[in-house]
């Protein structure tokens, strides 16, 4: 009988000794004695390795989903509104038109003040200045009309909600008169409610709403139209925007499926207008909200932040 750990100690071969001989002591290689355990970490291991790249895969389509979602969401705002543009092109039709015509109408007095024997340079003079002011203000209302339908969004920046206000009024005007709508605002000045945020989103968020009050107004005959456009500020440093109207009121039924992508109670609606708004004003750190009116009507409610945070 030999040992085995002595027969290793001395480097002595098995096969040196003699016939018969017994080895005691042997001890077993790894793989017989933790068979099992090895087996178990290796499968943890490929386990583990498997679902670190099942999660980059995943991470990978997650990644290229949110690319892809983000810019189906910027060609339906641009899609919206392109619609909307289609649907103001009388207004803004109009509001080229208006300024146009002055600048024609004080060319001509100025020409007609020339032709007098000693024409009167102070008059001349002021009807020059009048052709330059209604060529700004034609400069002005393109420069409105262009931002608000370009595809492209710019950095946010500090903005007066009140002149955005002011921008969509001036826009959607023509359709107030030609659908007969009293327009009523009530805009807070002190201070002005400055926000952070891309002008051109806020706009058409905006001007969204205001479409949608004037629409829901076109069926009602028994009272009278009118759109009211408020901004005030809470106690929470926040801007709240507020587009009241004398319409129809949206069905309790609908009031929360109104911001639901393609959802629409209008036979001619994209059912992504509302959408849209509500995904930018969220992604501004604000709220869109949605009420019936006291007695009629429906309230829309837009919650901004208000840039350092203090009314």
């Amino acid at each position: 009988m030999f040992d085995w750990r002595q027969l290793r100690r001395f480097g002595v071969s098995e096969s040196a000794l003699p016939p018969g001989s017994e080895i005691r002591l042997r001890e077993q290689p790894v793989w017989q004695t933790y068979r099992w355990q090895i087996i178990a970490v290796l499968f943890a291991i490929a386990f583990q390795s498997a679902l670190i790249v099942w999660i980059f895969v995943e991470d990978r389509y997650r990644r290229h989903a949110e690319k892809k979602a983000i810019e189906l969401g910027a060609e339906l705002a641009h899609i919206s509104r392109f619609a909307t543009a289609g649907e103001l092109s009388a207004t803004i039709a109009h509001e080229i038109r208006q300024p146009l015509a002055a600048i024609v109408a004080s060319a001509s007095a100025c020409l007609n003040f020339l032709k007098a024997k000693e024409p009167d340079l102070a008059t001349v003079r002021q009807a020059q200045q009048s052709i330059v002011n209604e060529g700004r203000r034609a400069d002005h209302v393109l420069d409105n009309v262009r931002a608000m339908f370009r595809k492209e969004s710019l950095p946010h920046e500090p903005i007066n909600m009140n002149s955005i206000i002011h921008d969509v009024i001036s826009i959607v005007r023509r359709k107030l008169e030609l659908s007969k709508i009293a327009l009523r605002t009530g805009l807070t000045t002190n201070p002005e409610p400055i926000v952070l945020g891309d002008r051109t989103q806020l706009q058409q968020v905006l001007l969204n709403v205001m479409l949608n009050a004037i629409d829901a107004m076109s069926g009602v005959t028994e009272r009278a139209h009118e759109l009211q456009v408020r901004s005030e500020l809470d106690d929470d440093s926040h801007v709240i925007v507020s587009i009241i109207d004398s319409g129809s009121g949206v069905d309790p039924q609908d009031i929360n499926n109104i911001f639901n992508p393609f959802f629409t109670t209008k036979s001619h609606g994209m059912g992504i207008g509302l959408s849209i708004s509500k995904s930018i004003v969220e992604a501004h750190g604000g709220q869109l909200i949605a009420k019936r009116g006291a007695r009629y009507g429906s309230v829309f409610e837009i919650v901004l932040p208000l840039v350092g945070g203090q009314p």
